[in-house]
């Protein structure tokens, strides 16, 4: 926006230099989110299926169903082990 003040944090030069730390703290930070939600939503689908009958049975009972979740189950993790190594390299 025009004439709204500014004050420099770190000088005028090595911006990206600067701001490259942040940079990868809020990617991993994105990272761990992801699989935090990744993992929040597995466990609310189990415990749907937990309680929701289909076809005479509960969900957690039909083979197809659990199947899927547990691929799902398995992405998500390798989603936190990504995560994780990507925490300490």
């Amino acid at each position: 926006m025009v004439g709204t003040p500014a004050q420099l944090v770190k000088g005028t030069t090595g911006g990206v230099r600067n701001i490259a730390p942040l940079l990868n703290i809020t990617r991993l930070w994105n990272g761990i989110s992801a699989v935090a939600l990744m993992r929040r939503g597995i466990a609310l689908a189990a415990d749907y299926a937990r309680k929701r009958t289909a076809f005479g049975a509960p969900l957690s009972e039909k083979l197809l169903h659990m199947d899927t979740l547990a691929g799902i189950q398995a992405e998500a993790e390798a989603a936190f082990h990504l995560a994780y190594h990507s925490r300490w390299h």
